[in-house]
């Protein structure tokens, strides 16, 4: 049975200026962040015996000695205290242009990527954890969609089940529900399925490190900033766009594969692959 032509509307200029700026208002902050976490906590004086020593305490009271009051010791506490006012100050700064952009986003209607999958992205970054998790599956059309500047009318993107992937062995189903319930607290696990659902009926699903395909967990890595339509961002780490349309291909082509799931997987390698053919070969 042929498949159906891939309809893909492009975003409007004023979308698309939009998108532009909301993705370096993002990066902006994103660097912000980093560097405020470099200056987290506390750096003191702390006298102990016959010295004095430089003591750097954690945001949760944890105390780890730096060493003996002396020149080395004394650039350490005052670069620190030299970095650590600018840097709040620029993260309050961009995280005040962050609601400004959301603002726009929503106006413009730059994005529609479910606001709850935004947000659980959001709160994965802000725990600086981004690099250990992945979405996979029927999600990640939108971190594409995204990156293409365009929007893909198909049922293809018809799920309200988010697949996350853990890359590391020691991240299992409970360190992501407890991120997932500061997006949202209706969040619930069930641990023999291993997939959180809110009270919306939203599920996310976590696929194990040990049942990763190898390709999810050391193949190319693609990035993208996505947006919901109240205009919160995020950005959504995911499989390359080729990586996707061959891993679709294979399951549809899987004897065992569940026949009412094996045309929706030819979609979607239908639908990525005509947004890299008109869009994202040019990312490389």
């Amino acid at each position: 049975m042929a498949q159906p032509e891939v309809e893909l509307i492009e975003l409007n200029e004023n979308q698309l200026r939009e998108l532009v700026n909301a993705q370096a208002t993002w990066r902006a902050f994103e660097q912000a962040r980093r560097e405020a976490r470099l200056v987290r906590g506390s750096m003191v004086w702390k006298k102990s015996g016959n010295g004095t020593y430089l003591i750097r305490v954690s945001t949760t009271g944890a105390q780890t000695s730096l060493g003996p009051q002396d020149d080395r010791t004394q650039a350490m506490y005052d670069a620190f205290h030299q970095r650590k006012e600018p840097a709040q100050q620029r993260l309050k700064a961009l995280k005040a242009r962050l609601e400004e952009q959301r603002k726009l986003n929503r106006v413009y209607r730059v994005g529609r990527t479910p606001t709850v999958v935004v947000r659980a992205l959001a709160e994965i970054a802000a725990a600086n954890m981004a690099d250990q998790f992945m979405v996979i599956g029927t999600h990640a059309l939108y971190a594409y969609e995204m990156a293409a500047g365009v929007l893909v009318q198909t049922s293809a993107m018809a799920t309200r089940d988010l697949a996350i992937a853990a890359l590391r062995p020691e991240n299992r189903a409970n360190v992501l529900i407890a991120l997932l319930k500061r997006a949202d607290p209706t969040f619930r696990l069930n641990r023999k399925r291993q997939v959180a659902v809110n009270d919306a009926g939203y599920a996310i699903r976590t696929i194990a490190h040990a049942a990763c395909d190898e390709a999810l967990a050391t193949g190319r890595k693609f990035e993208h900033l996505v947006v919901a339509p109240n205009g919160e961002m995020a950005s959504m780490r995911t499989i390359h766009p080729l990586d996707f349309i061959r891993l679709k291909t294979q399951l549809a082509d899987l004897p065992t594969r569940d026949p009412q799931k094996a045309p929706k997987d030819r979609l979607q390698a239908q639908v990525v692959q005509a947004l890299w053919d008109g869009y994202l070969h040019r990312l490389g």
